[in-house]
């Protein structure tokens, strides 16, 4: 049994790494931050749990502080 059932652990395409050079330079995020915007949009992921503020200028990214 998973501690975290509701995990899933992607991979980085290419194609997400591109994607996250538009979203760094579009938004100003931190490399990190603008990679795990396009694997979430690449993977069908609108909502994100996190009290990064910097994720709440994204179209398309829900924030939840948890």
């Amino acid at each position: 049994m998973s501690i975290l059932p509701n995990l899933k652990i992607c991979e980085v395409s290419p194609r997400q790494l591109s994607n996250s050079f538009e979203i760094y330079s579009k938004h100003g995020l931190k490399p990190r931050d603008a990679l795990h915007i396009a694997t979430m949009l690449e993977n069908g992921v609108s909502t994100m749990l996190s009290f990064d503020k910097d994720f709440d200028g994204v179209k398309g990214i829900e924030r939840i502080e948890p």
